[in-house]
């Protein structure tokens, strides 16, 4: 039970050095979807290749 205890307590330690950093990852994806949802219909207009015939 030891070995379960002291797992639990390393892998708290382990999310908190994380935490930041997820934080941040996070930030930056609700900041791209935010901005690529108010343009989302130019994007997928311009972003198309010319088909050939």
């Amino acid at each position: 039970m030891e070995h379960l205890s002291r797992f639990a307590r390393e892998f708290l330690k382990a999310l908190k050095n994380l935490l930041p950093i997820v934080t941040v990852v996070v930030v930056f994806q609700l900041l791209g979807m935010r901005e690529t949802s108010s343009r989302g219909a130019g994007i997928a207009i311009t972003s198309r290749t010319p088909r050939r015939s």
